[in-house]
This record gives C-alpha cells, structure tokens and sequence, in this order.
C-alpha cells in the first residue's frame, strides 16, 4: 500500500531555480500544473536528510525515470501528478524535470501548506527481441519437352511458369518490452511519525506513534498522537479512520521512512477517541520481521480506506416443498366424568327477638368500678366497660376509635374522613381571622439523639395586611446545644429547618418506571388582574441568607458558610445516573409570551467585602469523561500550576494555564560536540549529525507566548570541571532562558516568575554551548509557557 518514498515538505509559491529553504519545495511556474521543474531541499519538514534517496530517483534506464505526485497533507482532494525525467544537482537542494499528466486545479496548493511528495520509480527499459528467421525458398518449375526438328514452324508456347515455393515459417516472439510506467502513489493518506517502543495506553507524545506490544507483528493496538512529526494537527483526518460501514474499516502500513523494506501490514477495525490522541484497534496481516522497528525511528503511517459494505444480493429462488410426512394417528379421547349433584340448599333460620334497652349502670376501667349512675363517660381507656342494671349485664364500649388527647401507648392515627376528597382541617382556634399557628413537636426537650421535624402551617383566606410575612411553612426556634459537636461520646446535634429523606420504593415487580421526587418546589404566580399597571418586587425561588453573630465578649470561627449546597448520598450498587447535577440545573423558559430583558443560567453579584473575593472557585480534578451532544462542560484541572478548561461535544479541550514544547536530539546522531556551539529544534526531535547550522533547525512560534521556565537533560554528564549551557534562541538571538549542567549532573532548570516573551512568527530553536570539552551526548529541552492570545 502507498508510494515506496514519502518525503513531507513545505510549498514555497516562489519559482526561482535556488534553495527553497530547509522542509521547503517550490515549483518553476506560478500556475502550477504547468511547471516544468521542481527545487526541492534535502531536508523534510523534520529535519531528516534525504539527500541519498533523493540522488535514485533518476536510477531507472527508461526516459521516464519515475512519477511524482504532490499532494496537501490534510487533503488528498488536493494534488498535481507529474513524469520526472532527469535530476540535476544544485548545491544546497534538487531540480527535477517534470512533465504534468493530472492536477486537482491549475493551483491546488497556496504558501506555506503542508504537502507530501510522493515518489514510485519506473522499471529499467527491456532489451529488443530477436529478429524471426527467413522463409525457405519455393522449388522451380518442371521444363517444358523439345519439339521436333523440322520446318520452322509457329514458335512454340512458353512452359508454365513453377509454382512459388511455401511461405517460411513466422519468427520466434521477441521478448515482453519494458513495463509500463506505474501510476501516481497510492495511499489517499500518509502522517509522518517518531517511533516509540513504549507499549503504555496513553498519549506518546508530540509526533509519535507507539503499538501494544514488545514483539511488533503481534501488536492488536497502536496509539497515535494528533500531531505529526512537523507539528501538523491530524485530528480531523485520524477521526475518519472508522467511517467505513464495514467490519475492517481500512488496511495500515508502518514503513521506516528511509528504508521501505522494513514494514508491518495491519487492518484496522475501530477507533476509540482519547485525550490528546487516539487508539485504534488492529490485526496484524503481514510483516518484513518481528520486529522492524527500533525506538526513535523516523516511520510513515499510509492508510487506505475500505469501501463501504455491499448491499445484499437478492433472495435466491426457494427450493422445492419437500413431500409432506403421513399424518399421525389421532389418539382415543378420554370419557368424560359423571357432574355431581347439587347439595339442596339450607332453610334460613328465625329472626331473634329484639332484647331491651338498658339504662346505664356502672362504669369499669381495667375492672375496677369508677363511678356508679354516671351522667358521663371518660374515654380515657381503650378497654371501658358499660354494666348494665336491667337487664343486669355488662357492654364493652370500644374507646379506641376515638382520639385521646393525652396521647396512647404505641400512638395513634388521626383520619379526616372516609372518601378519596376528604380533608383533615386543624385550626389553632374557633375563632374567625386568626392568628395563632398550629404547632407540631413543640416542646420536644432533648433532642441531642433525635431528629425534630417543626412544622407551620397556615390556613387558606388571610389577607395580608401591610408589612405582613406570609410563610407556608415557618420555623422559629432557639437551638439550645449543651455538648460539643467534637466530643466522641455524645451524638453530633444538628438543627435542619426542612428535612427531606423519604424512601420511594415499587409496591412489585411490575413497576418498572418511578414517577419524579421533588424535596423542595416552588412554582408560585404573580397575578395582576385588577386592570392597574402594576410593578412587582422581587422573586426569590430560593434565598438563603446566613449569618454569625456573637455576644458578651464571644467569638466565633466558622470553617465554611454554604449558601447552597449540593451533595449526592450513597449511589448504590446496580443504580445507574445518567446525569447528577449537584450544583443545580438551569433550563430555559418553558413558554414566553411577554418580555424577559435578560435571562441568567447563574449569576453571581460583585463581591468586595472579604481579604480575598472569588465570584467563582473549582477544586482541580482530572478531566475524564465524555460530554454528551450539544453540551459542554468546564471547570479546573489539576496542573501546576492549576488552569481552567473547556470540553466541547467532540471531546476537545481548551485549557488556560502553563504548556510545554519539547525539542531533542535523538539516538541516531552522534550527539552534541565537546568543543563547539551546537543548535538543536526547539519542537520535535532531530537524529541529525551536522548541528553546527542554526538555520536547519530555527522553526517559528505558532503564536505569541509567554515562557516561565525551561527543563533541560543529557543522557551523559559533562565531566569533573566541564559543563554545557542550553540557551532558549529567539530570532537568532539569546534569550534570558538559560540553564547549565555541570560535572556530574545531568540536568538543569531555569525559572523566570515574569515570564520572557516570544512574538508569533519568530524562529526559536536551542543552542548548546561548552566550556572545557565537555563529553558528547544526547539532550532533550523543554520550555513552559502560555498562549497571550487565549
């Protein structure tokens, strides 16, 4: 799959025949699919030399040494095809002639787009076949018979002339003439990535790829970062990667970039979105050995999308009916039993006489006589009974239907009627506007082990007078607490002014759904309809307003004051909660009929009356989780120092707070040099061995940014009395970012509080310098900062 050699430059819309620059290409005409040559640097966009590959691609003996195809990194609709006939060497890059066969438009590309050249060579020209043998000559014809010598007389007729010999046989076919030329490079997508032997889930790092396993071929995942190797963002392009509607959504090849007989065949079968890269899960389907890759090498990753699944074919033709089986014998049908005679019904009995009235006798409670005659029964007991005098006899009269106001043994349950309708009314007097309240637990005592419900309720019809409060629900009371809350031998006290905990539970099993629970509702209507032009106060749906205070020379320290507070209790094992919004859910208005000048999903007024005034605050946390469609979702994370982010539906985050870039020199280039100034990337990694040249390795600033502090290490310590100094260089200039590894150490640090700025647009790189021939080595810099512009 794809081209054999992948090259990725930069497009440079000059036409010059010189030095397009390091990563650069440029073409020799302004229209592009008219361009006859081609300059290109020996350098990729990540530094990599590829002089010596590209001194082959005039190797071949045919006229048309290869083709090329030019294609934008992010957008494979983008893209000019050519012939390439001849190389010539400049100094300091490469021209090739070029004839154009296809374009995607007269000029597909503009200044600065990441691009990929694409080279597959054509076949060494075959040599002529053999010239076919000539055909044997046909026989002559028979003479012709002398005649008799005599008169002369008429002269003779001419023999027939012989018949012409047969045609010889066709030569031998000359050999199979040289292959056609192949067309442009195959794979409609190819990244540049670093190679990571690591085998962790997790983001590997700015331009690199890493697969699951230590053996290669065995591998059933790779994790990709977004960005390539020349920090291009591929997030859009690695998210259509499973956007095939069948099974294996496309075939990957890993090839090392600068020798493609080192290689590993996948297909890929689903993507999983992680933060900051992606994993997808694979089958190995072919390698050139178990493990072709090593750590740190330069590797292209070529995706080639399968087609989405078929249709499915019609239904074939239903076979023939099989002969129908013979039909079973119908077994006997039992007799039916004998129906039982009906039992003749019972006569009903006489009607009693009716028995006298009594007169009332004596009164017993608990069997021992109260009073004799009474006028009056007490209901004090649930067991009374009523002695009759004539007829003599005694009447048990049930008092437990009744309420007592002394209260009962075990409680008792008061009902205000019998129908579905019916109310229980309590009124705290007879008497008509009233003011009195009606009082539920007054007068409880300790409550220091109980929980106390104080309860307020108003009846309907009171008009409220000027400056009156009317509250549904109303508890005024003192909260006297005679123990301390810390104290491990006496419960904590609490004082809850509404307490909501009621367990809502399913009568069976067939209840499969549950109605909505509300602890706390406030819906009320604001009405004018006494034709005035009204102005209202204002609505509080819920205020909450504590205070503190202190007296006789007291002080107090509360540790934290809630407004309000959302908390969730215990979620059990096999309960599922699709959302649980603790600090509250704003939803917009359900019907609009008026005007609303201004609606707040929440609002928090100027604060200014403490040390130290936060409108809002956030714990840090790890950012997990995915945010469903259409929501989005912030807060801080944890960081050092914390930032605040934002996680849009696609699972992008936005983060304010410190970042980093970093810059190496990697296992394959013999290292920093002991007596001279070296210069390294400041983004990404190079395994180049001439770092003597700044300009290889100057890349620019995104945007404009704030550096705090820099990291920097080597894989060898500079020796007894030696060191190297890593300065931060802005625009070929030190900058004040500096740090020195010294003697035995192998890293250092740097920290400016103030930060030291960077322009959008200026080159940055690393430099290296040495004092007393340090040893060589390896070095990896990072550099902390801030975007200004976000």
């Amino acid at each position: 799959m794809g081209g054999a050699i992948t090259v990725a430059y930069t497009f440079d819309t000059t036409t010059t025949n010189a030095d397009p620059g390091s990563g650069k290409l440029r073409l020799n005409a302004a229209t592009e699919n008219t361009a006859t040559a081609t300059y290109v640097n020996p350098l990729d966009t990540g530094a990599t030399d590829w002089t010596a590959v590209l001194d082959t691609f005039d190797a071949s003996s045919s006229t048309v040494k290869g083709q090329v195809r030019l294609v934008k990194t992010n957008d494979a609709t983008a893209w000019l095809t050519f012939n390439l006939t001849s190389r010539t060497t400049q100094t300091g890059y490469r021209e090739f002639a070029l004839t154009n066969t296809g374009s995607s438009s007269a000029n597909p590309f503009a200044n600065g787009d990441a691009l990929l050249l694409l080279f597959e060579r054509t076949g060494d020209q075959g040599a002529t076949g053999p010239t076919g043998t000539t055909g044997a000559t046909g026989s002559t014809g028979a003479t012709g018979a002398t005649g008799a010598t005599g008169a002369t007389g008429a002269t003779g007729a001419t023999g027939a002339t012989g018949a012409t010999g047969a045609t010889g046989p066709t030569g031998a076919t000359g050999p199979t003439g040289a292959t056609g030329a192949t067309g442009a490079a195959g794979g409609a997508i190819t990244v540049a990535y670093t190679f990571d032997t690591t085998t962790t889930n997790a983001d590997p790092g700015n331009g690199k790829l890493r697969l699951n396993a230590a053996t290669e071929n065995t591998a059933t995942a790779t994790y990709v970062d977004l960005l390539d190797t020349g920090a291009t963002d591929w997030t859009a392009v690695l998210d259509t990667f499973d956007a095939s509607s069948s099974t294996v959504k496309g075939q990957v090849r890993l090839v090392k970039t600068n020798d493609a007989t080192a290689w590993l065949t996948f297909n890929l079968t689903s993507r999983t979105t992680r933060t900051g890269y992606r994993e997808f899960a694979l089958t190995n389907t072919g390698s050139s050995s178990a493990n072709p890759f090593a750590n740190g090498d330069a590797l292209l990753l070529l995706f080639e999308r399968t087609g989405d699944q078929g249709a499915t074919g019609p239904t074939g033709t239903t076979g023939a009916t099989g002969s129908t089986g013979a039909t079973g014998a119908t077994g006997a049908t039992g007799a039916t039993g004998a129906t039982g005679a009906t039992g003749a019904t019972g006569a009903t009995g006489a009607t009693g006489a009716t028995g006298p009235t009594g007169i009332v006798g004596t009164i017993k409670e608990d069997a021992s006589a109260v009073v004799s005659n009474p006028d009056t029964i007490n209901f004090n007991e649930p067991d009374a009974t009523l002695v009759t005098n004539n007829p003599s006899g005694t009447a048990k009269v049930d008092t437990s239907q009744y309420a007592l106001l002394a209260g009962r043994s075990s409680g008792q349950t008061l009902k205000g009627g019998t129908a579905a309708g019916d109310t229980l009314d309590l009124r705290a007097t007879s008497a008509s506007n009233y003011t009195g309240t009606v009082h539920v637990g007054k007068g409880v005592g300790n409550a220091s082990s109980t929980s106390v419900q104080g309860l307020t309720l108003w009846a309907d019809g009171i008009t409220a007078a000027s400056g009156a409060t009317l509250s549904g629900v109303y508890l005024n009371s003192t909260f006297t607490q005679s123990n301390n809350a810390s104290a491990a031998t006496v419960p904590t006290p609490r004082m809850i002014a509404v307490d909501d905990s009621h367990t809502h539970v399913a009568s069976s099993s067939s209840v499969t759904s549950f109605s909505s629970d509300t602890s706390f509702r406030s819906a009320p209507t604001i009405k004018s309809d006494q034709g005035a032009a009204a102005t209202g106060g204002t609505y509080e749906g819920l205020k909450t307003a504590p205070g503190c205070s202190t007296a006789n020379s007291s002080t107090l320290t509360m540790s934290k004051m809630y407004g309000l507070r959302g908390t969730a209790g215990t979620i059990g094992s096999g309960c599922t909660v699709t959302d649980l919004y603790l600090g509250g859910n704003a939803e917009d208005i359900s019907t609009l009929n008026g005007t609303v000048t201004r609606a707040w999903g929440w609002h928090a007024g100027a604060l200014s009356k403490s040390t130290a005034d936060f409108q809002f605050g956030a714990t840090g946390q790890t950012v997990t989780g995915t945010v469903p469609s259409g929501e989005g979702a912030w807060g801080t994370e944890t960081h050092t120092p914390t930032r605040f982010y934002f996680k849009n539906d696609s699972n992008q985050i936005w983060r304010l707070g410190t970042m980093s870039i970093t810059g190496a020199i990697t296992t394959g280039s013999a290292g920093l040099a002991g007596t001279a100034t070296n210069y390294f990337p400041a983004i990404g990694t190079t395994a180049n061995n001439n770092l003597g040249t700044e300009s290889s390795f100057q890349m620019t600033a995104p945007a404009s940014i704030t550096v705090y502090a820099i990291a920097c290490a080597v894989d060898t310590a500079p020796g007894s009395g030696k060191s190297r100094a890593f300065t931060l260089r802005n625009a070929g200039s030190d900058s004040t970012m500096t740090c020195t590894i010294s003697g035995t150490s192998k890293a250092c640090t740097y920290t400016d509080s103030s930060g030291y700025a960077i322009t959008g647009g200026n080159y940055i790189n690393w430099s290296a310098t040495v004092t007393s021939n340090p040893a060589s080595a390896l070095a990896t810099c990072v550099l902390f900062y801030t975007v200004d512009a976000f």
